[in-house]
């Protein structure tokens, strides 16, 4: 027989080219056959089982009748063939807060093929009815997966958390907030002028996206050391596995405005943080006490920690931290710093300093005019932050200094260059103050405490100290070998 054969197309071709084709045909139609075997062909196989991203769901503090934010799991089929997963259920049912979402598709799911080296998302939100409690409620449900006979079970948990909710609420009398339980404030809580409203120790405070605090009146806020009075964003969930919005995320809310015509009013051992900007204390007439401010924390801020234009304001024990714009800025007025820590090193979720950030800027000049600083002093407080320049006192209009622009620096750590004169007394110039912790897990968690060799250790003038003698933590400072420079006194940690 002729070894050649002639297609219709005329080209010769060799019956053993033939062959290779048909060869090549049946390796192919054996891989693929092989890959559907691995991939397609559910199993059976009883000792199969999934894998999940996590074996616990959980939600951190949810305020009853609010929706939370959706988590997502992953599950995995980590086998090589493929499984039917017989049944994945919310056992709590219909009387659940819990709700979940397999894969695009609410609710309990029936036979759902997963194939092998493959996974799917189930998505978990909740909405916790009220419990009518002032303390939060734990909560737990679990959803069952079956597959080839195997259970597995995924927990869910949670805080139930009843709140008041407050919108564009104003109070227009006098009022004492109690802190029973949590204020959820949405739009603006007012406190109208003539009404003095005393908020009470252990009060949270969670204030909505773009919502804030406008003092027209008179505030006290009276927390205690153990239990202060927190104001703060209300998301309560993480960003990330390891990041917390409370640590992370800064401009969750606006913040606290004290209005012109508002005076004496009370901050004592409060907790601000993550607004767009702290306490912005509006233009005054500078003849009456705008505020007083003892053992107060705020840090994390969008715009200025501390914002005052000619006024008088005393700070005692307050750590101002964290700002992306200035931790404090004073322009004119009467300010007294005693034992404080001011320190910029600003670092949030995707946000860096602003350009022309500072720790600390004092002017006496506003809007092209002379407001007099009258009186500025800082004494036994650290000023430092993460910029060479982060101190800026400017009192020139027009080419020529300006007065009166009196400030004081009495026994202060400055991390600037600079030295000693009349203004600047016995100051620790362009030294670390040794904080305990600056982010250093990446976890956007600061700590301002010392730490062991701290050069503002009992550097601190005794003399102004025995006027404070307690640190913000309610520590002694006066009872070991001296004082230490900022709201915060070492102390030797505990090994247990």
């Amino acid at each position: 027989m002729n070894d050649r054969i002639t297609e219709s197309v005329g080209y010769p071709v060799t019956r053993s080219l033939v062959y290779c084709y048909i060869l090549l045909t049946f390796l192919s139609g054996c891989l693929f056959f092989s890959c559907k075997e691995d991939n397609d062909v559910i199993s059976t196989d009883s000792s199969l089982k999934l894998t999940f991203s996590t074996d616990t769901v959980s939600f951190d503090t949810v305020f009853t009748s609010i929706k939370t934010s959706t988590k997502r799991i992953l599950i995995h089929n980590k086998n090589k063939n493929a499984v039917n997963i017989e049944s994945i259920q919310l056992m709590g049912g219909s009387g659940s807060f819990f709700r979940m979402n397999v894969d695009g598709y609410s609710g309990d799911q029936t036979n759902v093929e997963l194939r092998g080296q493959d996974s799917m998302y189930v998505f978990i939100e909740l909405t916790v009815d009220p419990q009518n409690s002032d303390n939060p409620i734990f909560i737990e449900d679990s959803i069952r997966f079956v597959t080839n006979g195997n259970v597995q079970y995924l927990h869910l948990e949670a805080y139930g958390q009843d709140v008041y909710i407050w919108d564009k609420k104003t109070l227009a009398n006098d009022t004492t907030i109690l802190g029973e339980r949590p204020l959820l404030i949405y739009d603006t809580l007012t406190i109208a002028e003539g009404a003095h409203v005393t908020i009470e120790s252990g009060t949270k405070l969670f204030f909505h996206k773009g919502a804030g605090l406008y003092v027209k009146g008179q505030l006290s806020v009276v927390g205690s050391i153990d239990n202060p009075v927190v104001f703060r964003g209300d998301r309560t969930d993480r960003l990330f596995s390891n990041v917390l919005y409370d640590n992370g995320v800064t401009g969750q809310w606006s913040g606290i405005t004290v209005d012109s015509l508002s005076f004496n009013n009370v901050f004592e051992n409060v907790r601000i943080r993550n607004s767009f900007h702290g306490i912005n204390f509006k233009q005054s007439l500078s003849d009456e006490t705008k505020a007083t401010l003892t053992n107060v924390i705020i840090h994390n801020v969008y715009e200025n920690g501390v914002t005052a234009t000619n006024c008088i304001i005393n700070f005692f024990n307050c750590q101002i931290t964290n700002a992306k714009e200035m931790c404090v800025q004073l322009i004119g007025g009467q300010y007294t710093f005693l034992h404080c820590t001011i320190a910029n090193y600003f670092n949030a979720v995707n946000e860096s300093r602003a350009s022309g950030s500072k720790t600390l800027y004092i002017s006496n000049i506003f809007n092209n005019a002379v407001l007099p600083l009258e009186t500025c002093n800082f004494t036994n407080c650290i000023i430092s932050g993460s910029s060479s320049s982060d101190v800026e006192l400017y009192n020139t209009l027009d080419g020529n200094e300006q007065t009166p622009f009196n400030h004081l620096f009495t026994s202060c750590l400055i991390r600037v260059e600079g030295e000693d004169d009349e203004n600047f007394v016995n100051i620790i110039w362009d030294k670390d103050p040794g904080f305990e912790n600056l982010n250093t897990n990446g976890d956007y968690v600061f700590s301002f405490e010392l730490d062991s060799a701290s050069v503002a250790i009992n550097a601190a003038a005794s003399t102004y100290s025995v006027n404070l003698p307690l640190d913000l933590k309610g520590i002694s400072r006066i009872s070991d070998d001296g004082p230490d420079i900022g709201c915060y006194e070492w102390q030797k940690k505990s090994s247990n």
